[in-house]
């Protein structure tokens, strides 16, 4: 699958707007919807010769159709999960967080994303600011 070229985190704060919600929207957009799962077909429980020859026809299909879907789906997750780190360095850098001491990043992400993960990218950030404000 062909996917939109991602910028650099060194490109996104090159060219920031200065306002959050911007950065976080347009890069959101670098995101891709997963594909429709394909329905498997039924065979009723009284059938025909026919059916039967009908329904396995069908579901060789779905078995291929099912190859491909988890196949999309799975370059999509590669992809959306890269759009996401990208969201997350840029909120990194974006709050400070790479400034206070390295002992504490970790721990300091980790709360800020329990309490605010549930809000998104933008509730996180929220987060962090809050706290890296404690080391200024």
């Amino acid at each position: 699958m062909d996917f939109l070229k991602l910028p650099t985190l060194e490109e996104i704060i090159a060219n920031e707007s200065g306002i959050y919600n911007d950065v976080i929207d347009q890069l959101q957009k670098f995101r891709y919807s997963y594909p429709v799962t394909p329905i498997k077909p039924r065979l009723a429980i009284k059938h025909t010769a026919d059916e039967a020859t009908r329904y396995s026809i069908d579901l060789k299909d779905y078995e291929r159709e099912m190859e491909i879907y988890n196949a999309e789906k799975k370059e999509i997750i590669a992809h959306n999960n890269k759009v996401d780190k990208l969201i997350e360095d840029w909120v990194k850098e974006d709050t400070g967080l790479n400034d206070i001491p390295a002992q504490y990043r970790d721990k300091v992400y980790s709360l800020a994303y329990s309490h605010g993960h549930s809000g998104g990218h933008r509730e996180i950030r929220n987060y962090l600011i809050d706290l890296v404000n404690i080391f200024n």
